[in-house]
């Protein structure tokens, strides 16, 4: 647009001195009107020299400035994107321990679901040995006390007892032996008819 300013007025100071030539036989006020007008021209287009040399500055110093914002941003951008990467394969990292910590948890309440229900299992099988234990202690105790009382009967067993439990008319010391001894016989029947 500068440019085409220049060129229009020096166009204009071309056509605009034509009619110096032919003026050339005119007095001298007329050359001196015309040197003032050419100078004025002059001086018209050095001062848009000077303003388009000023405002070419301003441009270059706007364009440096403007490059200069641009690798700025280019640089943060590079940072930026770096950063975003590093995020993204952080949060890659922390989704794969994610999953593999939902999976041992998964396998650890499994595994306490079983576990829970074999203690179940054991805690039953526990509460029948206790009971089993119970009754076998029951059996050993009246065993223990049957042959007690038998050895008692027969170390307190005399002479005139054999000689009772022998006697063949009235047989009444045999009967009084048996007796005792189908006694023990059924008390060590109940004893291990126990479960």
């Amino acid at each position: 647009m500068c440019a085409s300013k220049l060129l229009t007025l020096l166009l204009a100071a071309v056509f605009a001195g034509l009619p110096v030539v032919a003026a050339a036989q005119q007095p001298a006020d007329a050359n001196k009107a015309q040197m003032r007008r050419l100078q004025q021209v002059q001086r018209q287009l050095q001062q848009e020299k000077q303003q388009l040399t000023a405002d070419k500055a301003r441009v270059e110093l706007e364009l440096e400035s403007s490059r200069s914002q641009a690798a700025d941003d280019a640089r943060r951008a590079a940072g930026l994107g770096r950063e975003v990467a590093t995020l993204r394969s952080r949060e890659s990292e922390l989704s794969a321990r994610v999953a593999r910590l939902e999976a041992d948890l998964a396998a650890a309440q499994e595994q306490l679901r079983s576990s829970g229900a074999e203690n179940r299992q054991l805690q039953a099988q526990l509460g029948e040995r206790t009971q089993q234990h119970a009754a076998c202690t029951a059996q050993v105790t009246g065993l223990r006390e049957a042959g007690t009382e038998v050895l008692t009967l027969y170390e307190n067993k005399g002479c005139f007892d054999s000689l009772r439990q022998r006697e063949p008319l009235t047989g009444l010391g045999r009967v009084a032996v048996e007796n005792a001894v189908e006694d023990l016989r059924d008390r060590l029947a109940n004893d291990t008819a126990r479960p």
